[in-house]
């Protein structure tokens, strides 16, 4: 009797080691803090996308401008020149052709100037975020690798790649926030 209690007792642990936990707490709150994390994130790169169409829509507008190829040029020369220490003396050189400009389009160049560095400044601020969500993305990304860790761990291989799946959707939404480059005059 005793060892037919003894055999019942050994079979009913064997079995229970052998089933997989239908819920494993410690992955279900790291999915839990993962998933609020995700959804934080989520907002921001939705409002990065709105912010830069308008950034974009901004210097469209710009480059239609009839002296935007010859305002560039301006742009170029002074990049040149100043990378290189060969900023004429005061400016004179540049004042020159800013007056020719003004003069050709009928505006102040160094308007066109200031609205050109208006959204230089603006790329720059949404290139310095579009690092932040990149960073933060990778951070979310390891919070969902390690779930599922967890979850192959604990014998719940389904979650796993499930969980796996969300690491690859995550990748490719940083392939597309790596898609967003300044390009050499600073602008999207």
């Amino acid at each position: 009797m005793i060892r037919a209690f003894a055999a019942l007792l050994l079979a009913l642990c064997l079995a229970s080691c052998a089933t997989v936990p239908s819920r494993s707490p410690e992955v279900e709150a790291k999915l839990l803090q993962a998933n609020e994390s995700l959804d934080r994130l989520n907002e921001e790169i939705a409002e990065f996308h709105e912010r830069v169409q308008m950034v974009r829509l901004d210097i469209q507008e710009l480059y239609r401008h009839p002296g935007w190829p010859e305002m560039q040029e301006i742009i170029e020369f002074m990049q040149t020149a100043a990378g290189e220490g060969n900023m004429p003396e005061g400016g004179v050189e540049i004042e020159q052709v800013g007056a020719a400009w003004s003069e050709k389009y009928g505006e102040p160049w160094e308007m066109m100037f200031a609205r050109y560095l208006m959204l230089v400044k603006s790329c720059s601020e949404l290139e310095a975020k579009r690092l932040s969500l990149q960073s933060r993305l990778l951070s979310v990304q390891g919070q969902f690798l390690g779930a599922s860790v967890m979850a192959y761990s604990s014998g719940r291989h389904s979650q796993g790649q499930s969980i796996d799946a969300v690491v690859h959707i995550l990748a490719r939404s940083g392939e597309e926030l790596e898609a967003y480059t300044v390009n050499s005059l600073g602008l999207y």
